[in-house]
């Protein structure tokens, strides 16, 4: 009765519909698009992101802080400033 074949059917994603994308593809495209247009590359954003937690801790005084988050605030700086700049270049 079996003839070993496999019978299962197979269904389309949401994301597959054309015309249609799923929430998935919309922030993996637009992931791909701002990195292909980056203005700095990663070692360069890795500098920024130092230098920028290093003056925010000697703005203390270097006392009563955390450097954890000095740079997640740093790193959150450096990737609104480096999105304002890819935005004006799609403007321009």
């Amino acid at each position: 009765m079996d003839s070993g074949k496999s019978r299962s059917k197979r269904t389309k994603s949401k994301a597959a519909k054309p015309g249609k994308r799923g929430v998935r593809g919309k922030s993996a495209s637009r992931a791909a698009s701002l990195s292909d247009r980056a203005p700095v590359n990663p070692d360069e954003r890795h500098q920024m992101i130092a230098v920028a937690a290093y003056y925010r801790a000697e703005q203390r005084g270097f006392t009563h802080g955390d450097p954890v988050q000095d740079w997640l605030e740093a790193e959150t700086e450096v990737a609104m400033r480096l999105q304002e700049m890819v935005d004006r270049k799609l403007v321009s």
